[in-house]
């Protein structure tokens, strides 16, 4: 709720004015506070403050800086396109992610294997001769 309200008034007050990098700045402060409020959070009760923060932060945030993106497209003409291509470079990597993870797993656990030794061990050169 806070992410969109925040989202909302910040692209409004943004175009308004007609300044985009102040805005991005103070988001990432907000944001960074709010990221270290939730790190010192000691209760439930604080996390949840530290996130609502944060999504103030984050919501000015994506909506400046979307701006500000649209901005500095060099042809206005295609600033759908280019906007498009933004979008797909953000989501694509996190939609083929869970394809490709499953494939790469055994990979990763026969690395894991091969690069580290037992506890109870001699230390050695600090790596399994057999370990790139």
């Amino acid at each position: 709720m806070v992410l969109i309200a925040a989202s909302l008034i910040g692209g409004r007050l943004s175009d308004r004015t007609g300044r985009r990098k102040i805005f991005v700045l103070a988001a990432a402060i907000v944001y960074g506070l709010a990221m270290f409020a939730v790190a010192i959070s000691s209760n439930f009760n604080g996390f949840l403050v530290g996130m609502a923060i944060s999504g103030l932060g984050f919501g000015v945030y994506m909506a400046v800086d979307l701006a500000l993106v649209a901005d500095v497209l060099p042809d206005t003409d295609d600033t759908a396109k280019d906007l498009g291509v933004l979008n797909i470079a953000g989501a694509l990597p996190s939609s083929i992610a869970p394809a490709i993870a499953p494939a790469s797993w055994p990979s990763v656990a026969a690395a894991t294997a091969c690069c580290t030794r037992s506890p109870g061990s001699a230390p050695s050169s600090g790596r399994s001769p057999s370990c790139p």
